[in-house]
């Protein structure tokens, strides 16, 4: 159970191109970094049907490049908690969650996937 001081934060997140979406719970006092390798555990690849064979990239929803906020950069690691980077405004923050391979790290579109059917709450505190 969180103490006083930690809150738990509910983010919506989305596989980029698609209408797949789920809230998923963290704990506030979570850096960036232990954020960003939550997302990519198994429980939430497997939630999302995500080979293992492609890297996940976390990236924050409305940062638009060119138009396109599902290209944008990915969020990098860091050792500010999500408490710091969101503050009170955590309940307009979301996610895509952005399958990627190779080098490059191309995108791999929905296409080249499928998801999962099972809608089990995730939470992570």
């Amino acid at each position: 159970m969180p103490s006083q001081n930690e809150m738990i934060y509910q983010f919506n997140f989305k596989i980029p191109y698609t209408e797949f979406t789920h809230h998923i719970s963290f704990n506030s006092s979570l850096t960036i970094t232990q954020f960003i390798e939550l997302c990519d555990s198994n429980f939430i690849r497997e939630y999302f049907n995500i080979h293992d064979n492609y890297n996940v990239e976390i990236v924050e929803a409305g940062n638009n490049i060119n138009g396109d906020a599902e290209l944008a950069p990915a969020l990098q690691p860091s050792q500010e908690t999500l408490r710091e980077k969101y503050g009170n405004n955590y309940n307009y923050v979301a996610f895509y969650i952005r399958p990627v391979y190779g080098p490059n790290r191309q995108f791999v579109r929905m296409n080249d996937y499928s998801i999962s059917q099972n809608h089990q709450n995730l939470n992570y505190h």
